[in-house]
């Protein structure tokens, strides 16, 4: 009998990831290539007909696909039914239906987070979890819940946004993507706290990520109205958290929110597994200690910390690979029995 894959496909704002994935994990074919999603609808259209054009150039039997995408998405309709200004035109479009027709064969989609939480669940630190949280730390804050393997939509499908949860009422010069002030994913994720440093820089704050003390402050601020944005990242922040007060800051209040947030969730969920996953977390030997100090703030039953386990992610950036092969194959499996 002919061996059988799917393709799965995550839709990244900068890079589409895809490859075919057998019904028992493994992966091969991977490919990857530009998204054009700051461009729109029609751009990332484009690009995703390529990546499946690619896919299904290898001559294997392939019987399904799956794609996990940002914004809020329909799992039953196939449909984005909202996204924000990240992709222009992107709410609307009828994903699951232009995946069916570009690979002909049956499709699925899920919010990329969701499917994150998906690939832990089945290939990750999250195998045999009763009940897995997912939280991905990246440009924002994405998180993901499965209950005994079914992953939790909401009937609005916006269930577990735990990143649009207030954890600052007083974060009212803290906007957010979303509208709101305040917002855990404004504190928290890497993406936002690089957007933090270079507002307080902007207002007069020196750091040595805008070039101080080589550089005067107003000098720093001159940079900004002439658009000489200086450049760095987290990993920058992390070089001098014992050194310069606005890195030192930005860490300790991300991992604090982060607490907060886990220790809320887990008295919401009650999880036994919580991944963390994201760029901040390949630097989980700084992060991890300050994060934990930061729980220890917060009073839990003794026996606690044995039932619930806090795992830095096993698939790294293929878990949104792994968890939409798991969601291609779930509804191949259940259109056969369907059909059987």
């Amino acid at each position: 009998m002919e061996k059988e894959y799917v393709i799965a496909i995550d839709i990244g704002g900068t890079n589409l990831k895809a490859d075919l994935v057998d019904r028992e994990g493994n992966i091969s074919d991977f490919s990857y290539t530009p998204s054009h999603a700051s461009e729109g609808r029609e751009a990332l259209l484009t690009s995703l007909k390529k990546i499946i054009s690619l896919q299904m150039e290898c001559g294997k039997k392939i019987v399904g696909i799956a794609a996990g995408s940002p914004g809020t998405v329909n799992n039953a309709t196939g449909v984005i039914d909202y996204m924000q200004a990240h992709i222009p035109n992107w709410t609307g479009t009828r994903l699951g239906e232009f995946l069916s027709i570009e690979a002909g064969v049956p499709s699925q989609i899920d919010n990329d987070a969701n499917v994150i939480a998906l690939g832990e669940y089945w290939k990750g630190g999250g195998q045999g979890a009763k009940c897995l949280l997912a939280l991905a730390l990246g440009t924002g804050l994405g998180s993901g819940l499965v209950v005994e393997g079914k992953v939790m939509h909401g009937p609005f499908f916006n269930a577990v946004e735990v990143g649009h949860t207030i954890v600052c009422t007083d974060g009212t010069n803290v906007p957010c993507s979303c509208g709101n002030f305040g917002c855990a994913e404004s504190f928290i994720s890497p993406g936002k706290m690089i957007s933090r440093a270079h507002h307080s820089m902007q207002v007069g704050l020196p750091s040595v990520l805008g070039g101080y003390p080589k550089l005067t402050i107003s000098q720093i601020q001159d940079r900004y109205k002439n658009n000489d944005v200086p450049e760095f990242t987290v990993k920058d922040m992390v070089d001098h958290y014992n050194d310069d007060f606005l890195c030192k800051r930005l860490i300790d209040d991300s991992m604090k929110y982060l607490a907060l947030l886990i220790y809320n969730l887990s008295k919401c969920y009650d999880p036994d597994v919580i991944t963390l996953g994201g760029g901040m977390f390949k630097s989980a030997d700084f992060f991890m200690p300050l994060l934990y100090g930061q729980l220890a703030r917060y009073y839990v039953s003794p026996d606690l910390p044995v039932k619930y386990k806090i795992k830095i992610s096993e698939l790294g950036d293929l878990a949104g690979i792994y968890g939409a092969a798991k969601l291609a194959w779930d509804h191949v499996d259940a259109l056969r029995a369907k059909n059987a």
